[in-house]
């Protein structure tokens, strides 16, 4: 309980900082401290996410759950970020890249003699006016945990109706359409899943797009 309490001492100091950097003023300067903030507050949800996968430090379900709520609360405030970011970069003429979902994701229950037997597969758009670079960053877990290790070539592009070959970055251009996939923990049955679904609780998917030369993180919540 201890090491809780230290991360919400944390989170609540850098709630505040960027509170403080919402009323300064816009400019070059803004961008570089909310960007250094949200890398702040991605390496500690990383942290989480750490503790939630390996089990060493944490171990019981309580504060597994505990840990948990503290992820999706980092990435709301992330989200609050990135929104005052786009506004800051909108107002010095860049644009964010747009990423839209493609109706629900797909649960994919494989051959037992596959290593990663149960995924999930979202269908993605590239709505960003322009060409993007994707890689798999990370999965935050809702409901739902991943098997590890995670891999990382498992992004195609749709062309000329079929799928390009599985790969860890894939170049999308203006309005093509893509997908990846997730391999889960196998402990869930296609009901658990299917409501977790449903309620867009699986996880949260975090892509790294880059647009025009810049690196952008981009939530996705499943």
């Amino acid at each position: 309980m201890p090491n809780f309490l230290a991360w919400l001492g944390w989170i609540m100091s850098a709630v505040q900082f960027v509170w403080w950097l919402m009323d300064w003023h816009a400019g070059k300067g803004r961008r570089l401290h909310l960007r250094a903030t949200r890398d702040e507050l991605v390496d500690l949800r990383a942290m989480c996410t750490e503790a939630i996968n390996r089990g060493e430090v944490i171990r019981g379900d309580s504060e597994r759950q505990w840990v948990r709520q503290l992820a999706w609360s980092l990435v709301g405030i992330e989200g609050h970020i990135h929104a005052a970011m786009g506004e800051t970069e909108r107002d010095n003429g860049d644009v964010s890249p747009k990423i839209s979902k493609i109706g629900s994701p797909e649960i994919v229950f494989e051959d037992e003699t596959r290593t990663y037997r149960v995924k999930v597969r979202p269908v993605l758009k590239n709505d960003s006016g322009q060409t993007i670079t994707v890689e798999l960053l990370e999965w935050l877990p809702g409901g739902v945990e991943v098997r590890q290790p995670m891999p990382r070539k498992v992004l195609q592009v749709q062309r000329s109706g079929a799928w390009t070959p599985e790969n860890a970055e894939i170049r999308v251009f203006q309005d093509e359409v893509f997908r990846l996939w997730i391999g889960l923990e196998e402990k869930y049955t296609q009901s658990d899943l299917a409501t977790f679904r449903k309620a867009e609780k699986l996880g949260t998917l975090l892509l790294r797009v880059t647009m025009a030369g810049r690196d952008h993180e981009v939530p996705i919540t499943l």
